[in-house]
């Protein structure tokens, strides 16, 4: 799997929120409750059932398949996730003939975003603050968290989302949609209130379908007393241009270990954020 491959695809997934947050109306909007299927449902009973076991794992690692699809084309490797609460999403890719070297790396932590590409030695090392349109659309580390640890949220904010901030619609018997609907997205959240599980997440703009981003999470398995999804697959629209990067998690287990941030090597080269947009341009 060719590195590039893997910051053009980081690259697609930031390009989509900046164009969605972008082209959203600045008006802000209040949500009515939509029409339900049945008078049974709790919001605040489901969001107390879904959060219940969020804290009792602080850190995970997993070795990992990725398959990333882009433009129709299929590539796969495999590596290894690694996160710890509040610190650090750390996900490493390894050479998909030999299995033996590291070829590229994407870590998120509270302060920054850093992608490093072992195979042309260099890197992109920016804090969030730097990158204004994820300001724009309220993602930050704690938007990443959830969506890494398969959990509800409220994009610009910190710990456990209220009832109050959604409204619902019934789809089936097991099956909801939880909306929140801030001055510049619409967040979709798809959960299963039967077995209180988080199914779906999906960022939009209603008013401009040519930008999308969804996080989907299947195959549920017991870990540190929850159900964690084994797969998870992000695909992601802009314009154009379609790309999926799909997540096959094995050998899960829970840490309290400390897992170290990464430090570039002297020898490689510091790139501008914008270069990854530009390379875009060059596929």
């Amino acid at each position: 799997m060719h590195t590039k491959s893997y910051i053009n695809l980081l690259a697609l997934c930031l390009t989509a929120i900046l164009a969605v947050s972008c082209s959203t109306s600045r008006k802000a909007v209040t949500p009515t409750p939509a029409p339900t299927a049945t008078t049974t449902f709790s919001v605040d009973d489901h969001l107390a059932a879904l959060s219940r076991h969020y804290d009792t794992a602080k850190g995970l690692t997993a070795k990992v398949k990725v398959t990333v699809n882009a433009e129709g084309n299929d590539i796969s490797t495999s590596g290894s996730l690694k996160m710890k609460k509040d610190e650090i999403i750390q996900l490493t890719l390894i050479d998909p003939i030999l299995g033996l070297m590291e070829v590229g790396r994407m870590e998120f932590t509270p302060k920054r975003v850093l992608i490093v590409d072992r195979i042309n030695k260099q890197y992109i090392d920016v804090p969030y603050t730097d990158i204004s349109f994820l300001q724009m659309a309220n993602v930050d580390f704690n938007t990443l968290q959830s969506l890494f640890w398969n959990e509800l949220f409220v994009p610009g904010s910190k710990g456990k989302a209220d009832a109050s901030q959604f409204t619902y619609t019934t789809l089936s018997a097991s099956d909801v949609n939880l909306d929140y609907q801030d001055r510049l997205l619409h967040y979709q959240f798809t959960s299963d209130y039967k077995d209180n599980k988080l199914l779906k997440a999906h960022i939009n703009n209603p008013k401009d379908n040519r930008y999308d981003f969804s996080f989907d999470y299947d195959k549920f398995v017991n870990f540190n007393q929850r159900q964690f999804p084994s797969e998870m697959t992000m695909k992601f629209t802009a314009e154009k241009r379609k790309a999926s990067l799909a997540l096959s998690l094995s050998s899960m287990k829970a840490t309290t270990d400390d897992i170290e941030a990464t430090k570039p090597s002297s020898k490689y080269t510091k790139v501008s954020a914008e270069k990854i947009f530009k390379l875009l341009g060059n596929r």
